[in-house]
């Protein structure tokens, strides 16, 4: 889920990009076995997928 920033270079207290947020939960997500399909998200939750896509989260 997680890799360090070089080949041998790893920084766990340094600060990471959004891209690279998203990209550790897509990870965890895929780990979990979580189903991207969107038929399957809670109806109850997809405004609150919306509004952290509309401020570029995701």
């Amino acid at each position: 889920m997680i890799r360090g920033v070089s080949a041998t270079k790893f920084t766990p207290y340094g600060t990471i990009t959004r891209q690279q947020a998203a990209l550790m939960l897509e990870r965890t997500l895929e780990y979990l076995g979580v189903d991207r399909c969107r038929k399957r998200v809670k109806y109850r939750a997809l405004p609150h997928i919306h509004q952290l896509k509309d401020l570029d989260y995701f």
